[in-house]
């Protein structure tokens, strides 16, 4: 088996160049499964009706994939923390929370990225973004005004990303407790800083931001490395 995992697209648009890197990947990757650990839109909520027409071409490639019998897991992240009912019920993709589970004969740990970010204001934040509330607040102002919020939320975090420190430390403290509690790999993105390391009793993988730089990880009985999609 050959999994592909792949987060913080961050997909804004048909002419972003990401939209364009992402088509490429799901169209050409040679994967048993593929794994999208969060952030895939920049900023993104379920309104009713179709996809928004600016993600078109990566819904487009998503159905695609799954037309040729690509089995696809969607872990949400914190600029898509509600998928929705779209991907399960119109692309048949599984969406998951954070979860552990057996690819290519590893216990796997597959999380987004954020959940250990140590910060009280980010809790916050976290929180509030899956909450009833904000849900209600987003259904009141209607998918234009809605969404332009979302969009000015989201700034621009994928290209300024954060610099590693003290949240590095932090995914690395719960990627530690996940080895600890059996996995012997867990991949996560939300950083945008690239990096497969050893810790005690097994590895992590940390994915880079797909949207600036391309990355993703490939795991198969060789075990896992970090490729890099061009262009």
């Amino acid at each position: 088996m050959r999994a592909a995992f792949v987060s913080d697209v961050h997909l804004d648009g048909p002419d972003d160049p990401a939209a364009r890197r992402f088509v490429r990947l799901v169209d050409g990757i040679e994967a048993d499964h593929l794994f999208i650990l969060g952030d895939l839109f920049h900023a993104w909520w379920p309104w009713p009706g179709p996809p928004p027409a600016r993600h078109g071409p990566s819904f487009a490639a998503l159905r695609r994939a799954r037309a040729r019998g690509l089995p696809i897991t969607y872990v949400p992240g914190n600029h898509d923390p509600v998928p929705g009912p779209l991907f399960a019920q119109e692309l048949g993709i599984e969406v998951r929370p954070a979860h552990r589970r057996v690819i290519a004969g590893r216990r796997v740990w597959l999380a987004h990225g954020d959940e250990p970010d140590p910060g009280m204001g980010y809790a916050l934040l976290r929180g509030t973004l899956r909450s009833r509330p904000w849900a209600a607040l987003l259904r009141g102002l209607g998918p234009a005004r809605g969404q332009a919020l979302l969009d000015r939320m989201a700034g621009g975090s994928r290209d300024r990303p954060a610099a590693p420190g003290p949240l590095r430390a932090a995914q690395d403290r719960y990627a530690q407790a996940r080895l600890a509690d059996g996995a012997e790999l867990v991949v996560m993105g939300h950083l945008h800083h690239p990096e497969l390391k050893a810790l005690p009793g097994g590895q992590v993988a940390h994915l880079g931001g797909f949207g600036v730089d391309g990355v993703w990880c490939a795991l198969d009985a060789g075990g896992p490395r970090l490729e890099r999609c061009a262009g």
